[in-house]
């Protein structure tokens, strides 16, 4: 019997799982390298920290299961610049402290949710886009004297159309995130809203407790303006002594984490041969954001 990780949802046309040599009585529990079985999302999130009762399991008879998993370049590129926008980096789950078989779950979820809401997410960032055009090209008629006085008290409403499809663009992104993390406890969503809410810095800061917006404008008020050094890097300077420590433990769960992550992110979103000669066609989620 041939299943894949994608065990909540149906298998997407857009990519293909091809399992050749299984043998069901030699696979156990969760994967072995290349092939998952499916695993109850409850038991994937039943303990945090180093990925140790998931890793991969070897089949123990018959001949090795191998798997090939391929996905459209157009929605690999999408997935990993979704991913920088709403704090769901290789960073952001290693700070999370996630195992390997969890955050191959949150990658899955949130490639599922991509595929099925492109149409929605393509039609926001058009809104968005034609109305910044229209309002870049209502001042330059402003500025050139072409406009007349109704295109002129018009200006205003531009401003709020330009308002409300961002707000509506954000709020698809997060409904994307919020349902990528939706089967992690509590404490690990409440610190992704946190790290989402604060996504244009660094990942380790911005998962870095209590600090909301408020705090974050007192310390960059107060950073010195060091030629060459960002506000974000300067933010460090200001941190209390308990904040310190919990960036250092960030750092640390950043490190410790690292390799299981990287090897979910594989797992789920293997980087498309067609992109292997173009790097500059995709973003990396390495935890530097694009805002």
């Amino acid at each position: 019997m041939n299943k894949s990780k994608r065990s909540d949802h149906s298998p997407s046309p857009t990519r293909r799982f091809v399992v050749q040599g299984m043998m069901a009585a030699g696979l156990l529990g969760l994967g072995v390298t290349g092939v998952v079985m499916s695993v109850p999302a409850e038991a994937r999130w039943n303990t945090q920290g180093p990925d140790k009762a998931a890793s991969a399991k070897q089949i123990q008879s018959g001949e090795q299961a191998t798997a090939e998993n391929t996905i459209d370049a157009a929605l690999y590129s999408r997935v990993m610049r979704l991913r920088n926008e709403i704090a769901l980096t290789n960073d952001d789950l290693a700070a999370m402290g996630l195992t390997q078989a969890q955050a191959e779950d949150v990658l899955t979820r949130l490639l599922d949710w991509v595929e099925t809401n492109q149409p929605a997410m393509i039609q926001a960032d058009n809104a968005l886009r034609d109305a910044r055009r229209a309002v870049v090209a209502l001042q330059r008629r402003i500025q050139t004297g072409e406009a007349d006085e109704l295109e002129v008290q018009g200006f205003g409403d531009l401003y709020q159309v330009v308002a409300d499809a961002d707000a509506a663009r954000k709020t698809l992104r997060h409904q994307a995130g919020a349902h990528a993390v939706a089967p992690a406890p509590e404490n690990l969503r409440s610190q992704w809203a946190q790290a989402h809410a604060n996504a244009h810095l660094p990942a380790d800061l911005r998962h870095v407790p209590g600090l909301d917006e408020q705090r974050l404008r007192s310390l960059l008020g107060s950073a010195p303006e060091t030629p060459g050094v960002s506000a974000a890097s300067a933010l460090g300077v200001g941190l209390t002594l308990s904040e310190q420590d919990e960036l250092d433990s960030v750092r640390n769960r950043i490190h410790a984490n690292r390799a299981g992550i990287l090897a979910a992110e594989a797992e789920v979103l293997p980087l498309p041969a067609e992109l292997l000669e173009d790097e500059g066609m995709f973003e990396v989620a390495d935890g530097a954001s694009e805002r």
